[in-house]
This record gives structure tokens, sequence and C-alpha cells, in this order.
């Protein structure tokens, strides 16, 4: 776990909520979701394509992942794929890459949480959604052992384009 490099995203993902949070309260949620959704597709695309990038290379490009994060968390509920880009750029090694993400998006919806608002969920919603997450990490924390890194480096960016062309179909869908 590089813990340096979770607290950069997290302090910058802060930054990104701000405004993220003004956006998702005075644009239509379908609007925002194609917005999000594509930009995220084509952030995607470069990666895939021009891997040489420098834009999320050092401090800096540790920072504008976070802020992108962020800002894409709290208006559309999407904030792995700049984590994903920015892992992918990086050559970030898998097992770190598991372990710091586990406690930057932990972080992360803490933020998202306390800037939109805690959702009024019954009870057994919220049991439903943390049982959910520990299942998540106990499945992937015993998988973890028994994937090929580049599968689950290619996995992680299938995810995030899937992730990012539901949010632009749902935005589509809703207009």
């Amino acid at each position: 776990m590089n813990i340096r490099v979770a607290a950069l995203l997290l302090v910058t993902s802060a930054i990104g909520i701000v405004p993220g949070t003004l956006i998702a309260k005075s644009l239509p949620a379908s609007w925002l979701g194609i917005l999000i959704g594509g930009v995220t597709l084509a952030a995607l695309a470069a990666t895939v394509f021009l891997r040489k990038s420098k834009l999320f290379v050092g401090a800096r490009g540790t920072g504008i992942a976070g802020a992108l994060s962020g800002f894409m968390n709290v208006t559309a509920v999407v904030g792995g794929p700049p984590i994903a880009i920015y892992a992918n750029s990086t050559n970030w090694e898998y097992k770190e890459y598991l372990a710091t993400v586990q406690l930057y998006f932990a972080g992360l919806n803490v933020l998202s949480l306390l800037a939109r608002g805690v959702p009024d969920l019954p009870t057994a919603g919220w049991a439903v959604a943390v049982g959910a997450a520990v299942a998540g990490l106990v499945i992937g924390n015993l998988l973890s052992s028994t994937i090929n890194e580049s599968v689950a480096k290619k996995a992680v960016l299938a995810i995030a384009g899937i992730g990012s062309l539901a949010t632009v179909v749902q935005g589509v869908l809703t207009l």
C-alpha cells in the first residue's frame, strides 16, 4: 500500500468534489451522466492509444487523477475511471494498486457522502450496501493472488470503459 499516493489522491479529490457538487446540483442528471461518461470514454481511449502520455506522471499527475476522480464521483458516482487511467499510465504495480485504492475509495466515498448528503435508505438497503462492500473486499483479497497482473490491468480498464459507457447510456435514456 502506498499511503502517500492514497493521501495525495484523497486531498486532491476533495478539491474536485467542490466544483463537482456545485455542478451536480445545477445540471440535470441525464446531461451530467452524458458529459462525465463521454469525457471518461475519451480519456480511456487516449490512455490506451497514447500509452506514453505524461498527463498522469508524478505528483502533478496523481493530483489530476484525484481531482478528476473526486469530481466524477460526486457528480455521476464514477470515480474509478480516472484512477484506472492513472494506474495504467504509470504502470502502477498491481498489488500495491489494489491495497491503495481500497483505502482511497473508502475515503472518497465518505467525502462524497458528506458533500452530497447521506442517502435516505431503509435499514435493509444499508445492510445490503455494507454487506456487498465487505464481501467484495473479502473475495477480492482471496482472489488477488490467483489473478494475472496483465489480465487484471486489462479488466480494470474494461470495467472503467463499461461503467463510463453505462453512464452515457443511462443519461441518454433519461433525457
